[in-house]
């Protein structure tokens, strides 16, 4: 992306595809943007730039990309993200593209996302049910579906191991209970396929 791609782009308003951020995101706050582009539609996170789309710039670049290697870490299954730097009138500005995920649902800490217009909201066992028969075209499609969500519960298990935390637990068990009863969900449709 050139500085003039940018201009045009920071005049749109905060979209689905769509976030701006004047300075860096604690790590949870960027899992969360992360995984929610990449449930949805992909997206674009432009740090160092207000809601209005004034430019303010980022100073640390370089401790940007690190914190955006570790969150990287913590959200599962893991997901690829480009990262590019613009120059413009003196300031720099970090652009993370996010693609839509080919293996949803992706989880920031054990917890799973979705953009809605410019908000970022928990992802319903509708939409995750949707996007599993879409990409289940074939009995084998479905049983890929189910493996990743079997994948995805051992990692909510884990990750209720590790927490300390009850209400992080509670919401864990939900998922885990959302994501339970869609493979009972997949089970009973790939009979009648």
């Amino acid at each position: 992306m050139n500085p003039e791609e940018l201009r045009k782009l920071v005049t749109q308003p905060e979209s689905e595809v769509l976030e701006f951020k004047v300075r860096l995101p604690d790590i949870m706050l960027l899992a969360t943007i992360i995984s929610a582009f990449a449930n949805t539609n992909g997206g674009r996170l432009i740090i160092g730039v207000r809601g209005n789309g004034s430019i303010v710039g980022l100073d640390n670049l370089g401790h940007a990309r690190l914190q955006i290697e570790q969150v990287l870490k913590i959200i599962s299954p893991s997901i690829k993200v480009e990262t590019e730097t613009i120059n413009i009138d003196g300031k720099s500005v970090l652009v993370v593209s996010v693609p839509k995920g080919d293996q949803s649902p992706y989880l920031a800490a054990g917890r799973v996302f979705q953009r809605v217009n410019d908000r970022i909201i928990p992802i319903t066992s509708k939409v995750l049910y949707t996007d599993i028969t879409k990409r289940a075209n074939s009995l084998d499609d479905l049983q890929t579906e189910v493996k990743q969500l079997s994948m995805t519960i051992e990692t909510l298990n884990h990750e209720l191991i590790v927490a300390r935390n009850w209400k992080t637990k509670l919401i864990d068990m939900i998922i885990g209970g959302i994501i339970g009863a869609l493979i009972s969900l997949l089970i009973s449709l790939s009979s009648g396929l």
